[in-house]
C-alpha cells in the first residue's frame, strides 16, 4: 500500500510539475513585456525666490526741436551690468506650467548718446522693476517659456547745452512694456538654474528747457537684456 501511495503521489506531482512551470514561465513573460513606469514629472508649483545677474543693453534717442522740419535726432546705445533679486509663484498641470513673477534691479552706467552741435545728451536707469506673467511647458527637468508684462525704471534723461544756458533734465519713474523667454532647469527639489532675455520699452517723455516749442525734445528709452538666474523654491 505505500509503495502505490509513493507511486500515486509522484504520478501527481510529475503531472502538476508542467502546469506550475508554465504559469510560472508566463508570469515572467508578462513582467518583461510590461510597460515602462511612466516618467515622473518635476513639480514646479509653488513659490520661489531668487537672485539674477546680466548684461543691459541700453538704448537711448533724442528728437530735438520736435516741432520743426530741421530737427536733430541722435542715438546711442550702451551696455551695462543688471543684478538684483525675484519673486514668483508658478501653478502646475502636467507639463504646462503656469504663474507670475515680480524683480526689481539695478543698472549701471550713465550713457552719453549723441550731440547737437555743441549740445550733448545722456541717459541713466536708477532701477528697473517688471511684474509679469509666465507660460512655460517642463520635459524632465527643464522648462522653456515666455513672458510679458509691466515694466517699471527710474529714468533720467538730460540735455547738457554748451552755450551754459538753461541746460535741464528730467528724472521720472517711466512705465512699459517687457517681454521675452527664456529656460530653467531643476538642479535638485529645491534649486534651479535659468537663462533669460527679456526686451523693455519705456515709451518716450517730452520736455522743454524753454517755453519755445521749437526746443522741445522727446527722449526714447529702451533697453534689451540677456541674465541668468538661481532660485530657491519652497
Amino acid at each position: 500500500m505505500k509503495v502505490k501511495g509513493f507511486l500515486l503521489a509522484g504520478a501527481a506531482g510529475a503531472a502538476v510539475a508542467p502546469a506550475v512551470s508554465s504559469e510560472v514561465a508566463q508570469a515572467a513573460d508578462m513582467l518583461l513585456k510590461a510597460p515602462p513606469p511612466a516618467p515622473v514629472v518635476t513639480s514646479w508649483a509653488g513659490w520661489y525666490i531668487g537672485a539674477t545677474a546680466g548684461a543691459a543693453v541700453k538704448q537711448a534717442s533724442a528728437v530735438y526741436g520736435i516741432s520743426v522740419v530741421s530737427r536733430a535726432t541722435p542715438t546711442g546705445s550702451q551696455t551695462s551690468f543688471i543684478g538684483g533679486g525675484e519673486i514668483g509663484f508658478n501653478f502646475q498641470a502636467g507639463n504646462l506650467v503656469y504663474g507670475g513673477e515680480a524683480d526689481i534691479s539695478g543698472i549701471t552706467g550713465t550713457q552719453t548718446f549723441g550731440f547737437h552741435f555743441d549740445d550733448s545728451y545722456t541717459s541713466r536707469f536708477s532701477w528697473l522693476s517688471t511684474v509679469r506673467g509666465r507660460v512655460g511647458l517642463a520635459v524632465g527637468n527643464t522648462m522653456a517659456y515666455v513672458t510679458a508684462g509691466l515694466a517699471i525704471a527710474r529714468v533720467k534723461n538730460e540735455l547738457i547745452r554748451g552755450c551754459s544756458c538753461n541746460a535741464y533734465s528730467d528724472s521720472s519713474t517711466r512705465t512699459g512694456l517687457a517681454v521675452g523667454g527664456g529656460i530653467a532647469h531643476k538642479i535638485n527639489r529645491n534649486w534651479s538654474l535659468k537663462l533669460e532675455g527679456l526686451f523693455v520699452d519705456l515709451g518716450h517723455k517730452t520736455v522743454a528747457w524753454t517755453l519755445n516749442s521749437d526746443k522741445l525734445t522727446r527722449f526714447n528709452n529702451s533697453a534689451v537684456i540677456a541674465r541668468v538666474g538661481l532660485d530657491y523654491h519652497f
